[in-house]
């Protein structure tokens, strides 16, 4: 006999406050992607000091930097849509996420140390931005699934831990100038950690609920 949760009427679910879904999506989601636009964030706060007035790049050479930045990410989003043709986004993520937190673990290292010069940071850049490009669908798609009678609300959830985590990267960025690259770099490599142990903690949890889930329907069966 399969034994399933008895239907209570006195109990309705509340499809417009999605808070606690049985695929364990909240919260870990939103701060993975929070944490993923804080590194674009804190790119686009500090990257004009550190190529314009750090480095002396003139400010037409800093748009063909930023606008390849864009291409890189813009580029790594569609070639996602090919790998999701063979692989769920909960499988790309990790890798994504793992990338952008190397790349930017490296480049607070490059940051802090001066190793690689200049030349280092706009690769780095490029590599880590472009991993955001990857992350940013695939963590959408795996937040807002559970959540198709409310996907305005989780939508909306996810949109503001970007602006709310993101403004914070910005801010902070400011706070620690000090005339180096390291408020940028050591932001972006902060943020790419967090955002990789908030999806580390999704799976986690994720592995603990069907055992969690077992028993409950085992109590349940026992009191019947």
């Amino acid at each position: 006999m399969i034994w399933t949760h008895p239907s209570h009427p006195s109990h309705p679910s509340h499809p417009s406050h999605p808070s606690h879904p049985s695929h364990p999506s909240h919260p870990s989601h939103p701060l993975a992607s929070g944490f993923t636009a804080g590194t674009n964030f804190a790119y686009i706060s500090g990257s004009p000091f550190v190529f314009i007035e750090l480095h002396g790049v003139s400010a037409q050479h800093f748009g063909v930097f930023f606008g390849a930045n864009a291409f890189g990410l813009i580029a790594a989003s569609q070639l996602n849509r090919v790998l999701l043709r063979r692989f769920a986004p909960e499988a790309i993520l990790p890798w994504a996420l793992s990338v952008t937190m190397g790349a930017g673990l490296a480049l607070a290292i490059c940051g802090a140390t001066g190793w690689g010069g200049f030349p280092a940071i706009p690769i780095l850049l490029f590599v880590c931005l472009s991993s955001v490009g990857m992350a940013f669908p695939n963590l959408a798609a795996a937040g807002l699934a559970p959540y198709a009678r409310a996907a305005g609300s989780a939508s909306a959830l996810l949109g503001s831990s970007h602006f709310i985590l993101g403004g914070l990267a910005g801010a902070l960025v400011g706070l620690l100038h000090n005339g180096t690259a390291i408020p940028m770099t050591a932001t972006v490599a902060v943020y790419a950690a967090c955002a990789l142990l908030s999806l580390k903690t999704l799976c986690v949890h994720a592995r603990r609920a069907p055992a969690e889930e077992e028993e409950e329907l085992l109590l349940v069966s026992e009191t019947e």
